[in-house]
Formats: structure tokens, sequence, C-alpha cells
């Protein structure tokens, strides 16, 4: 079973041509479209990120429109979401050895 496969049909015009060049970042995958058996829970696959990586995506990362820094509120209510509980079962389908999607189901 997808991930989410009716999601593309919900965007707007403007959201979906968004959403198409974020695909084409992650080589053509649309991660919604994955099902599980498409992925790993091996989290030796996961990708290594440091301090300096959470300090410049949570703090000076810039809105995807007008380039101003946003200070990433949204990632942050999404890194709480992750460390209470509310997202479970991460996993990780890899698209080449230095690019991962990291994907998981979030409980209601």
């Amino acid at each position: 079973m997808a991930f989410c496969g009716n999601y593309k049909s919900s965007l707007t015009h403007q959201d979906l041509n968004r959403y198409k060049e974020k695909i084409e970042a992650c080589r053509g995958i649309d991660p919604f479209e994955l099902v599980e058996s498409e992925c790993s829970d091996d989290v030796k696959l996961w990708p290594k990120i440091t301090e300096v990586d959470r300090i410049d995506y949570f703090v000076y990362q810039t809105e995807f429109v007008t380039k101003k820094s946003m200070k990433c509120l949204k990632s942050l209510e999404a890194h709480n979401f992750f460390t209470s509980g509310f997202v479970f079962r991460p996993l990780v389908k890899e698209l080449d050895p230095d690019l991962v999607l990291v994907l998981g189901k979030v409980s209601d």
C-alpha cells in the first residue's frame, strides 16, 4: 500500500508545480507513491546529520518563494511530533549513495 497515493490530487496548480520540483530533486521518485516493501528500516542508511546541519536547517532555512528566513517553525513542530512518539516506523528509500528519502507514518 502506498504511503499517501491521493496526495497530488488535493494540490492547487501552484502547489502541484512546487511538488513536481521536489519530485525532480528526488530523482523523479514520488515519496507518496512508494510502498513499504520498496523501503528499508536499516538505520545505517539514514543520513548523517551534524549539529551544524540542524542549526542551519532549523534556524537559517529560507522560505521557498520569498527567500526570507522563516526560522523553520513548522519543522520544529514536526520534530516535536517525532520526539513525542507520534511518528512511528521510520523507513528509508536509498535513491543513490548520497541521497535518501526518510519516510514515517504519523498517528492522528
